[in-house]
């Protein structure tokens, strides 16, 4: 794991324990409603490949309501990939290291 995804999940952990726990979240000494600071993340998380999807888009003949979906994807996808991520650190932890596929059955011939 790269130590800036360390710190990007320990910083989703903190935002979360803060939404789930408090109504007003206090920033450098300012109380911000915890709406506030929730639409403050999403704009840091989606505004960037939502831009980048835009211009993509433009350039590519899609729509823009395509263009933020997929950004949105994207993104997702990237949450997904972070904890397969941290599952994989937790199975190296736990010394399973077996790849469990699919049993094989002799099959009876006909």
């Amino acid at each position: 794991m790269l130590p800036w995804s360390i710190a990007f999940t320990l910083a989703i952990v903190y935002v979360v324990s803060l939404v789930a726990t408090q109504t007003v979240v206090s920033l450098d000494g300012v109380e911000v409603q915890t709406s506030f600071y929730l639409a403050f993340w999403y704009l840091l998380t989606f505004l960037p490949p939502t831009i980048l999807g835009l211009l993509y888009a433009s350039r590519a003949g899609y729509g823009r309501a395509r263009a933020v979906a997929f950004a949105h994807i994207q993104v997702l996808y990237g949450y997904v990939n972070l904890l397969a991520a941290w599952r994989g650190v937790a199975r190296i932890r736990a010394g399973r290291a077996g790849w469990a596929k699919t049993r094989r059955v002799a099959e009876e011939t006909a």
